[in-house]
């Protein structure tokens, strides 16, 4: 296990994240509710990366999704979070590494 800081992350409180975003000046952190667990590309104009972390920030999935994809982790009863950036940021995060970052 590899451990890696974003650095800072912008904190969300609804699952909007990256739509409608016209370029990322940080990457995101979506709260993933017990309900919900899939992550879409809905009305984006880029692709992304995204990791999905549980409680002790431990990536449990990651994904690269294309602008109108839906996506569902593999481990979602872990997942508890998302974290979302361009395409190619999270290249040499791997599942299984801790990753830190500071919400602001």
């Amino acid at each position: 296990m590899k451990s890696y800081s974003l650095g800072k992350v912008k904190g969300t409180t609804g699952a909007l994240g990256l739509m409608f975003a016209k370029t990322i000046n940080k990457p995101h952190h979506i709260p993933l509710p017990w309900f919900e667990k899939s992550i879409h590309t809905m009305f984006m104009r880029f692709p992304i990366d995204i990791l999905f972390i549980n409680k002790q920030h431990i990536v449990v999935d990651k994904v690269t999704l294309e602008p109108w994809k839906n996506y569902t982790p593999i481990n979602k009863k872990a997942a508890v979070g998302a974290i979302e950036d361009y395409a190619g940021k999270f290249k040499d995060i791997e599942i299984g590494d801790f990753v830190t970052f500071e919400k602001v």
